[in-house]
C-alpha cells in the first residue's frame, strides 16, 4: 500500500515537472525521504525550493551526464536559446530579460536562433518570441515577473540547481525574483 502510495507521488511530480507543494497529493512530504532512498540508486531525488513564498518540488538527475543532457523534450535550438537567456538574466542588474530589449538587427543580448527568425517572418517574430518565453514560463522554467518581463523559475533552480551553483555561482536558496 506504501509502496503504492510513493510510486503515485512519484508520478505526479514527474508528470508535473515542477509543482507546488499545495498541488501535492496527500501525505507526499512526508513520503519524499522515503522516495529519495528508492531514487538514490538512480541518481535523482525530489529536491524542493521556495520561490515567492512557495515550495516548489521536482524530480532532479542529482547527476551531470550525457544520459541527463539527453533526457529533454527541447530541441538543440531551444537548448540553446535557454542558455543564452540564463546568461542574460544572471547578468543583469535586476535578474531580469526584457523583450523590449531584444532587437532583431544589431547589437542583441539575446540570441534567436536564425532559423526561428525565418520561419517567423520579418513581421512576427517578437510576437512568436514572446510566446516561446511564455511557454517557458507555463513550464515554470521562467517567472513572468511583468508583462514583457522574465526571470528563472523555480524549475529552473530545480532541475539546473547543480549547474547555477557550480557554474554561474548561483545560491539557489537566497534567490528572489
Amino acid at each position: 500500500h506504501d509502496k503504492r502510495k510513493r510510486q503515485a507521488i512519484l508520478q505526479t511530480v514527474a508528470a508535473a515537472g515542477c509543482i507546488a507543494a499545495d498541488k501535492l497529493p496527500d501525505g507526499a512530504i512526508e513520503a519524499i525521504p522515503h522516495i529519495n532512498k528508492e531514487l538514490a540508486m538512480a541518481h535523482c531525488s525530489i529536491q524542493r525550493v521556495k520561490y515567492n513564498g512557495i515550495f516548489y518540488y521536482a524530480v532532479v538527475n542529482d547527476e551531470v551526464d550525457e544520459l541527463s543532457q539527453q533526457a529533454t523534450s527541447m530541441s538543440a535550438d531551444h537548448i540553446t536559446f535557454f542558455k543564452n537567456l540564463l546568461d542574460v538574466i544572471l547578468d543583469a542588474e535586476d535578474k531580469k530579460v526584457r523583450t523590449t530589449d531584444m532587437h532583431k538587427h544589431g547589437p542583441c543580448e539575446v540570441v534567436v536562433p536564425k532559423n526561428w527568425k525565418a520561419a517567423w517572418g520579418d513581421s512576427h517574430w517578437k510576437e512568436q518570441l514572446r510566446t516561446e518565453l511564455d511557454a517557458l514560463a507555463l513550464d515554470l522554467w521562467l517567472q513572468k515577473v511583468e508583462e514583457n518581463s522574465y526571470t528563472l523559475g523555480p524549475r529552473t533552480l530545480l532541475d539546473l540547481r547543480s549547474y547555477l551553483h557550480r557554474e554561474c555561482v548561483v545560491e539557489i536558496d537566497s534567490w528572489r525574483p
